[in-house]
């Protein structure tokens, strides 16, 4: 009864039933509960979905607001905040501008994430190719990922005055959502990552589901949302190259079909760039003579 009470005295409730932990039943319909132990998270998880969010295309899964307008409240040393509950919703699948609408969501969300401070974890799973060892028939792929790694370094330290944008560790296109004919983006209630690889790991499913001309037109409408041809994009090359797979041949796994993703996602987008870098250069060339 305590959290029911809390909740009436701070939400426009007058009928409040906890269901569970996580669930409970208003004359507004279901409504769930999210329990949050860092308040410096909660801040940050509530700035971007209010800033990514573009109505009508576009919904994330928001914080509900109390009467007097606060996004969370103080609760057993802890802080909780109010959502809608999803009934009824189901993975989203957009047949129509697909690339506009998730486009330009993570071209704000990229924006979001170079302007917004927070000292959030680079979550590094690169391994050395010296662990898998030189020998037996993943030779050529450790190879080959000694090589990527020094291409990764190397564009790292051509562009060292930049950053990578700090982005939610659950960028996947199954966030994705639809409810009541409308596209929700629900993220997981997790420490975000001051790095590309959510943005690498969306890319990869991306290119797998809809194929490379449809992850080149993604890429357009990113950048017209947020710059990648000034630098962040080759940040986000650099990421690419990273060979992750490697962790799956130590563990004794067949990792061809995931390399050979990770390599064409490589040669996709390092050909967008050039591609992006000729147009802007024959621009200026017209400009200037």
């Amino acid at each position: 009864m305590a959290l029911v009470n809390h909740l009436k005295e701070n939400y426009s409730y007058q009928e409040v039933v906890q269901l569970s932990d996580h669930l409970i039943q208003t004359e507004y319909g279901h409504k769930r509960i999210e329990y949050w132990d860092e308040f410096d998270l909660l801040e940050w998880h509530v700035a971007w979905r209010d800033t990514c969010q573009q109505p009508p295309h576009v919904f994330v899964d928001r914080m509900i607001r109390t009467k007097d307008g606060r996004t969370a409240i103080p609760y057993e040393h802890q802080w909780i905040t109010v959502h809608d509950h999803m009934e009824g919703a189901v993975p989203l699948q957009l047949e129509e501008n697909r690339e506009a609408i998730w486009g330009a969501f993570i071209g704000n969300m990229l924006a979001f994430g170079e302007q917004t401070p927070y000292s959030a974890s680079t979550q590094e799973r690169l391994i050395a190719p010296s662990s898998v060892g030189t020998g037996g028939q993943w030779a050529a792929l450790v190879r080959e990922g000694k090589k990527r790694i020094q291409q990764s370094e190397q564009l790292t330290a051509w562009f060292s005055k930049l950053e990578p944008p700090t982005l939610p560790a659950s960028l996947s296109i199954d966030r994705g959502y639809s409810w009541n004919g409308l596209f929700f983006f629900c993220p997981r209630k997790e420490e975000p990552q001051k790095s590309y690889a959510p943005l690498r790991t969306f890319l990869l499913l991306w290119m797998e589901e809809y194929g490379t001309d449809s992850l080149k037109r993604l890429l357009d409408e990113m950048d017209d949302f947020h710059p990648l041809t000034d630098g962040q994009g080759y940040l986000l090359l650099a990421e690419c190259l990273k060979p992750y797979e490697l962790q799956g041949v130590r563990e004794g796994k067949d990792v061809r079909k995931e390399w050979e993703k990770a390599r064409k996602l490589v040669r996709e987008l390092s050909g967008w760039l050039d591609e992006k870098k000729k147009v802007s250069d024959y621009a200026t060339s017209s400009t200037t003579s």
